[in-house]
């Protein structure tokens, strides 16, 4: 392995040199390196350059960039796509959560009871789409790219892809995280390395962590909660503190087995939140329009919904709806018409329930015109409008914060 040098734990400072066109390493060479253990694989494409290094990274110095190598490896975009497109065809078993309980559904003899598992293909465990996925390593889609390793196990366990933004204002920079996706126990481990990574010191230009100003991504509703832990916010930059009603509301969202509630009504009114706030990712009108109000509000306004057939988006949804209902397909017909009368008996409740409590007021009324208004509000936002795809704009600025700690530069 003459292209390999020995391990070391010293980190180096320098001008570094880009890689050449072919990649002279394999799995064995990165998995040999150490018995057991973490380490990180980064490639950065700055311009016309490329430069990839291994780093060490262990529990016990997960804050540290040590390099694994003493200098550059020769591994090209070709190997790590290719590492990547292997994570994202693993198959996995894993349990098949209840949104409403946050636990696994129990074994039942039932065909049409809801499993207790479910097979799911890639490390990010059916959470993203993989035609997304597969368009997103590509080249010119992202410049950075990390590879997580496991030693003792010898494969890849994650990867994260992301993107480096410059400020057109002045001489900083934001990463924007693409896509995370790592296998169960290994996901807090590598973006809190990646968070330290590109917040370390350095006045190498052709660092990628040179004048990082803060790291953004879009977390998916179900993860939604879980990036606050590592200092993301909902805030637009790094001047403003997160606006309070955003605290307020997340602070009080109902939990079951100590995770978010995902279908309460206070779950959705704080999706809404986000949305009216300019923080979802999905660029739609009607997702505005159905988000303009809590649930609650429609007690005081009333009937905002009677209005969505005025979308095109809803329009479009319906007719293609009809249009399936005519399919040759049996199976896609019965689905089509299913889903038609779905929203259709949706839209009929909201109306009547929201007509019965204009004449008589009384709480079983309100109980049921309240139940209508979430139901339909909930499918037309999740469903109708695709408003929950793309995730929810976060922010984590390079702020001082214990523990604060020193690093030379390795690039």
């Amino acid at each position: 392995m003459s292209s390999i040098a020995t391990r070391t734990r010293n980190t180096r400072s320098g001008v570094i040199a880009p890689v050449e066109t072919k990649s002279s390493m394999k799995d064995k060479d990165f998995f040999d390196l150490k018995k057991e253990g973490y380490s990180v694989v980064v490639f950065f494409m700055n311009g016309n350059e490329q430069f990839s290094y291994q780093y060490d990274l262990d529990k016990e110095s997960k804050y540290d960039v040590n390099l694994l190598l003493n200098k550059p490896i020769n591994v090209t975009l070709n190997y790590v796509q290719s590492k990547i497109r292997q994570m994202m065809e693993r198959e996995y078993t894993v349990p098949n959560i209840d949104p409403e309980t946050n636990k696994a559904y129990p074994e039942s003899e039932n065909k049409n009871v809801e499993k207790p598992t479910k097979d799911v293909t890639g490390v990010c465990v059916g959470e993203v789409g993989q035609s997304f996925l597969s368009s997103r390593y590509r080249k010119g889609s992202n410049d950075t790219f990390v590879l997580f390793i496991d030693h003792k196990q010898k494969k890849f366990v994650g990867y994260i892809l992301a993107n480096r933004v410059k400020s057109s204002e002045k001489e900083t920079y934001s990463y924007y995280i693409d896509i995370i996706c790592a296998e169960s126990g290994y996901g807090s481990l590598l973006l809190e390395w990646f968070i330290n990574f590109f917040f370390r010191e350095t006045k190498d230009k052709k660092d990628p962590a040179f004048n990082v100003e803060s790291l953004s991504l879009s977390a998916l509703s179900s993860v939604l909660t879980y990036y606050t832990r590592f200092g993301y916010l909902h805030v637009e930059n790094c001047e403003e503190k997160e606006i309070q009603e955003i605290v307020d509301a997340r602070k009080n969202l109902p939990k079951a087995n100590n995770k978010p509630q995902r279908t309460s009504a206070e779950f959705i009114n704080f999706i809404f939140l986000l949305t009216r706030q300019g923080f979802n990712a999905t660029e739609n009108p009607i997702c505005k329009y159905i988000a303009q109000g809590n649930i609650d509000d429609e007690m005081k306004e009333g009937d905002r919904f009677k209005t969505i057939n005025a979308y095109n988006k809803y329009n479009t949804y319906m007719t293609k709806l009809k249009e399936r209902i005519k399919s040759k397909n049996k199976e896609d017909a019965e689905e089509a018409k299913e889903l038609y009368k779905y929203i259709t008996n949706l839209a009929q409740n909201y109306e009547t329930s929201f007509e019965a409590y204009q004449n008589e007021k009384t709480v079983e009324n309100k109980k049921k015109y309240f139940d209508a208004t979430f139901k339909y509000a909930k499918y037309l936002y999740l469903t109708v409008g695709g408003c929950d795809n793309n995730g929810y704009y976060m922010k984590r600025c390079n702020r001082p914060s214990p523990p604060n700690f020193s690093f030379d530069s390795c690039w």
